[in-house]
């Protein structure tokens, strides 16, 4: 559903809604964790925080990036985006026209249409552009154990999810995952903004008193297992306005 929709009024509406949803499932994952000790719930907290993050990134590969990528004509790229557009229209027509009017029929037929026409560019893009199809379409994501393996004794990834209610860190290292989870500070954004003023203003003590409070609550919690590690940092949200 994310792809159909292009006015970015739209896009901004779906992305609040799904980091809504990845949120609360992040919380039942971590609660069935807790109550059984079964890792498989912890693995399942980083994959849908690796999903949230996937969504992202394929909302910010535009047709121009990925015709320089992979090399797809610009009508094909352009039929493409016509048929998404349409079929997000007639989708939402439909879904405002069920039990209300007599044009539900004609809709559904062209939604389904729609359907065949974007399968069959998908199936084109899988065969001739796999490297543009793999980008834009699969929802693949690494898993805790495919991450372990790529990291060496001395390397750890600190990735976050920033929810409205909180903060979940997950800390991966070659021998060890670890998540802290913690209510979201509603001074995060404020102390994430004094910050970046005392860096630009070379205010040294709003600099120092927001790095304290930011310290605190990002990277604290998970110290202890980063000890003398070297760090790659997967931010979220307003987090990634931090230059790490």
């Amino acid at each position: 559903m994310r792809s159909g929709y292009k006015a970015e009024g739209s896009k901004l509406f779906l992305a609040e809604k799904a980091a809504k949803i990845y949120e609360h499932a992040i919380q039942r994952a971590l609660q069935a964790y807790a109550a059984t000790q079964r890792n498989e719930y912890k693995d399942t907290a980083f994959m849908l925080t690796e999903k949230s993050k996937a969504g992202i990134m394929r909302d910010a590969l535009s047709e121009a990036e990925a015709k320089q990528f992979a090399g797809i004509p610009d009508s094909l790229l352009e039929k493409e985006r016509r048929v998404r557009i349409d079929l997000a229209f007639y989708e939402k027509s439909l879904l405002e026209e069920q039990g209300r009017g007599s044009n539900a029929d004609f809709l559904r037929d062209k939604v389904f249409s729609l359907k065949q026409s974007h399968e069959a560019l998908r199936q084109r893009f899988e065969e001739n552009y796999p490297d543009y199809y793999n980008l834009k379409y699969q929802n693949r994501v690494a898993s805790v154990a495919e991450v372990r393996r790529l990291l060496d004794e001395r390397t750890a990834v600190v990735e976050y999810f920033t929810g409205e209610d909180s903060i979940f860190i997950f800390a991966v290292t070659h021998d060890d995952f670890i998540i802290k989870a913690s209510r979201k500070d509603s001074a995060l954004a404020l102390q994430i903004e004094r910050w970046r003023h005392g860096i630009i203003k070379q205010d040294f003590v709003q600099y120092t008193q927001a790095a304290v409070h930011l310290y605190q609550t990002l990277l604290a919690p998970v110290a202890e297992a980063m000890r003398n590690m070297n760090l790659i940092i997967v931010p979220d949200a307003a987090l990634s306005t931090i230059p790490f």
